[in-house]
């Protein structure tokens, strides 16, 4: 695994114009890695687990400042170099995460032709991260009846050990 390590050199803190300072990390080279994170196939019931595992890999990546609606307010700086700087962390973010979207898989070939589509050339990495959650977050009336038919299907018996209960417990969640 890579080590994505602070490298002090290429440390920028910005001023956001408020008299604080923002920082928006440093660009740790992501693709130059063999591994870029967790893939996503697309499917909606993954979504949860898989941006739990992304975001660590995020934030060491130095996208952090753009990854939350805290950082967003440093696209509206007075400072035009804090605003310049910002808008290319969250394009690179944009990139990122896409990047991690399956281009294997119906389901991330679906996702990602609703992005391109959607998105068209606005390349605004936190938009698509809220974009992402929605996205995983809607659903159908056939997928809430299919996911009704999964839980009356669960059922705990006596004769199970307490970690097949804990891990039916999760599946419920």
């Amino acid at each position: 695994m890579a080590d994505y390590g602070s490298d002090d050199s290429n440390e920028a803190a910005v001023s956001d114009g408020s008299g604080s300072e923002a920082d928006l990390g440093t660009d740790k080279p992501m693709e130059k890695t063999k591994y870029l994170g967790p893939e996503w196939t697309g499917q909606k019931a993954q979504h949860a687990d898989w941006q739990w595992e992304v975001d660590p890999y995020m934030e060491d990546a130095g996208f952090k400042a753009v990854m939350s609606e805290k950082g967003r307010k440093l696209m509206e700086s007075e400072d035009a170099t804090v605003r310049a700087a910002y808008r290319v962390k969250n394009q690179k973010y944009f990139k990122h995460q896409l990047r991690l979207i399956s281009n294997k898989t119906t389901g991330g070939k679906t996702l990602r032709a609703m992005i391109k589509d959607d998105f068209n050339y606005d390349r605004d990495g936190y938009a698509l991260r809220l974009y992402l959650q929605a996205y995983a977050n809607d659903q159908t009336n056939a997928e809430i009846k299919a996911l009704k038919k999964d839980i009356e299907n669960i059922t705990f018996s006596t004769a199970e050990s307490p970690e097949a209960w804990a891990w039916k417990m999760q599946v419920l969640l």
